[in-house]
């Protein structure tokens, strides 16, 4: 954990050596500061997703929850790549819209409106699987 946050630390001083200061201890203090913290914060949210899953039952019970999973993600896997990255950043690291804005490299406004497309587009991608999957059992029955 140490290793990774100099090693980041000092990415980052490499990636912006025009903007660092002459004497740049107190602004990488400042930076190793700022990675620890994320660190930190993505230590968290691992830990709070473990406890999560750890009180989820091993597998989905009734027809309801047959290879919901894997309509899940097959959904996701369906999605472009923004709408995907918007719900992931929100839904499954647990930042907030305006947190994903930053990661994302855009406003907040933008990714709530992207949250807003992908999570339309996904109940879109859902009720299309359940389609086909009633269609199959139709003709299988």
């Amino acid at each position: 954990m140490v290793e990774d946050a100099v090693a980041e630390t000092f990415t980052i001083l490499w990636r912006r050596l025009d903007a660092a200061p002459d004497d740049p201890r107190l602004w990488l203090l400042g930076v190793a500061r700022r990675v620890l913290a994320n660190q930190a914060r993505a230590a968290r949210r691992r830990q709070f997703l473990r406890a999560r899953l750890a009180q989820q039952p091993e597998r989905l019970e009734g027809p309801a929850g047959e290879g919901a999973t894997e309509g899940i993600v097959a959904a996701v896997r369906a999605l472009g790549k923004r709408d995907a990255e918007a719900l992931m950043l929100v839904h499954w690291d647990g930042l907030s819209p305006a947190e994903a804005a930053i990661v994302a490299g855009c406003s907040p406004v933008a990714m709530r409106s992207r949250l807003h497309r992908a999570r339309r587009r996904l109940v879109a991608a859902l009720s299309e699987i359940d389609t086909e999957k009633e269609i199959r059992c139709e003709r299988a029955g």
